[in-house]
């Protein structure tokens, strides 16, 4: 039977394989979920207000929503604001 190698046996043995990559930092992490909520606050005042009020286009409006359905799934997979970077 075959134990089970450590991280640092496989290094040695494939010194030339993946690198391992640090995570993002949390202070990186919150102050993305502060755009991404500033950025789906303006494009839900731009869906209040309408395209007509504003001058844009049909598609563009359209694509805004697009914008902001990308940008709720994002914050999805982001921090909590609730919980402010405390120096990690």
């Amino acid at each position: 039977m075959r134990r089970t190698s450590t991280p640092d046996e496989i290094a040695a043995e494939f010194p030339n394989g993946p690198k391992t990559r640090p995570p993002i930092p949390y202070a990186v992490q919150y102050y993305a979920a502060v755009t991404v909520f500033v950025l789906l606050l303006v494009t839900g005042a731009i869906q209040l207000v309408g395209p007509d009020d504003l001058g844009l286009s049909p598609v563009v409006y359209r694509w805004i929503g697009v914008v902001a359905t990308a940008l709720g799934g994002l914050a999805g997979v982001l921090p909590k604001l609730q919980s402010p970077p405390d120096g990690r």
